[in-house]
């Protein structure tokens, strides 16, 4: 459980009413307008607590002094706790003066955010939540509530609260790559307006107006997603040839059919087509969202596929656009970081797929030789960038000894202890390069080396090369006259595949899961 703590000038404890409702994170609150307090004593409660994340909102009307001392007090908890990450809110005041139309703006706010931007690409441990988005778009009355600032120190109303809280548990998701991988989409009156095998693909709504321009639109941030590194899939009951014509033929699509990884477009339950495509993908059925405009359909594969995300459809068509931005990518599909694996995902899966058709043909022992496989198997150093790695750690389930989850600044804390080793793998065969598919933290102490994580991407799964990696890994060892590895496997639902891993590796199970092995 991730270690999360909240502090501010103002009072803001209503906030774990919002935040904490599913019990995902310890919570610490640091005391009324002592954040900096909190941030600078060595032996403050903060300290002790020892968070993995600090969020910190500073209300505009009480920071006009506390400019530098923000970017100070941040640094100072960082040198006697480096590995902490933060999430600080930018700020605004309030869109109204005693001074009226006197030209007496101060603009100090708009310094203090450009200074925020400005530090958070520096540093890459600390976040920005545009708190200003927020109010921008709820509007500062819906946010702010003075009826309680002067007998309990609060700023936000309640609805300032839940707002702020999502927005919150967002960010956190992407920040700990709790994230949704494939976004499976319904066509008719979904991706365009009316139905392909009644109205043909001449007469659907699509064009540069009216009705068709939302779903021009809508598929425009579908692109975007695309080449942000999630999966796109359809789900249709309908006519396939019915549907390759729109893509072919009608010229205001802006997606192409190859955008989508897979289709399943035929007359066969829905439920079943989604649990096809998870299968066809290797990908878990809570990491899928699925858009249809359809009640029925929605509350058929809500029954049928419980781990599913299935989200309402806007009842106005013409919300279409806000509602996929507000209600579909920013809790489900936010991002922190695009990584050059994230450009290539769709790519990735194709080139799968061509590897399954050709193992079709071939034996196992065949197959493998056709494919030319070459890895490289290097110890990450601290210049590289942990992006790719922390996405391994925090996203693979299947091939996963450990389950342990890691974030970018964890890696890097790995990266930076003697007694730490961080290893990773990469994978090249005829049909591409995959990049970094495998990961493995091994901890040294004395003569033995404990496997803490190894993991391996679901991608190049069913090839030896997880047995490659382990049996580098294992030679780099015995150069550091390593002597015996430790292992432990904990097993889930979900990396039931692995139960046996170790042993075929000649590791001899004690108890509890735990593997040993001499070398």
């Amino acid at each position: 459980m991730k270690k999360i703590a909240l502090l501010s000038n103002v009072n803001i404890d209503p906030l774990e009413n919002y935040l904490n409702v599913d019990s995902l994170y310890s919570l610490y609150f640091g005391g009324y307008n002592q954040w900096q307090t909190e941030l600078v004593k060595p032996d403050s409660g903060l300290s002790a607590f020892k968070p993995d994340l600090v969020f910190i909102y500073l209300n505009a009307e009480l920071l006009k002094s506390y400019h530098a001392d923000l970017f100070s007090s941040v640094e100072i908890f960082n040198n006697y706790q480096p590995d902490t990450q933060f999430i600080i809110a930018n700020i605004s005041l309030p869109p109204y003066r005693i001074t009226t139309y006197l030209n007496d703006f101060n603009f100090f706010d708009k310094q203090i955010n450009e200074d925020l931007v400005a530090l958070a690409t520096d540093k890459k441990n600390i976040f920005i939540l545009d708190f200003n988005r927020l109010i921008n778009f709820h509007g500062y009355d819906s946010l702010f509530d003075e009826k309680y600032w002067y007998i309990g120190g609060i700023k936000l109303s309640g609805k300032g609260f839940k707002i702020l809280a999502n927005e919150l548990k967002n960010l956190l998701k992407a920040i700990l790559g709790e994230t949704k991988k494939l976004l499976i989409v319904d066509l008719d009156n979904t991706l365009w307006g009316g139905i392909v095998g009644e109205d043909g693909w001449k007469n659907l709504q699509l064009s540069d107006q009216g009705i068709g321009q939302i779903y021009v639109d809508f598929q425009k941030k579908l692109k975007i997603l695309s080449k942000h590194g999630i999966l796109l899939a359809t789900c249709s009951k309908n006519n396939e040839q019915d549907v390759r014509e729109v893509f072919k033929s009608n010229k205001n699509m802006q997606l192409d059919w190859d955008d989508f990884v897979i289709h399943k477009i035929n007359w066969q339950q829905k439920s079943q087509n989604v649990l096809e495509i998870a299968s066809k993908l290797n990908i878990g059925l809570d990491s899928i969202v699925l858009i249809d405009d359809n009640p029925v359909e929605r509350e058929l594969l809500i029954n049928n596929i419980p781990e599913l995300t299935v989200p309402e459809f806007p009842a106005d068509i013409s919300r279409l656009n806000r509602w996929f931005i507000t209600d579909v990518v920013y809790p489900y599909f936010s991002k922190v970081n695009l990584t050059t694996d994230d450009v290539d995902k769709a790519n990735q899966y194709k080139r799968n797929f061509k590897r399954e058709l050709e193992k079709v043909k071939l034996n196992f022992d065949d197959f493998i030789r056709q494919l030319d496989i070459r890895i490289n198997v290097n110890q990450l150093d601290q210049d590289a960038s942990f992006q790719r790695v922390a996405q391994l750690a925090q996203k693979t389930n299947q091939f996963n000894l450990s389950l342990k989850r890691y974030t970018e600044n964890d890696i890097n804390k790995h990266v930076r202890e003697e007694s730490y080793l961080v290893f990773t793998c990469t994978y090249e065969d005829k049909f591409g390069y995959e990049g970094v598919v495998g990961c493995a933290i091994i901890q040294l102490d004395g003569k033995k080396a404990i496997i803490d994580s190894f993991m391996m991407s679901c991608r190049v799964l069913c090839r030896n090369v997880e047995f490659e990696f382990l049996s580098k890994i294992i030679d780099k060892l015995k150069d550091l006259e390593v002597l015996e590895i430790e292992a432990l496997y904990c097993p889930t639902k979900k990396n039931k595949m692995v139960a046996d891993f170790f042993k075929t590796f000649g590791f001899e199970m004690k108890n509890n899961n735990l593997y040993i092995k001499q070398i």
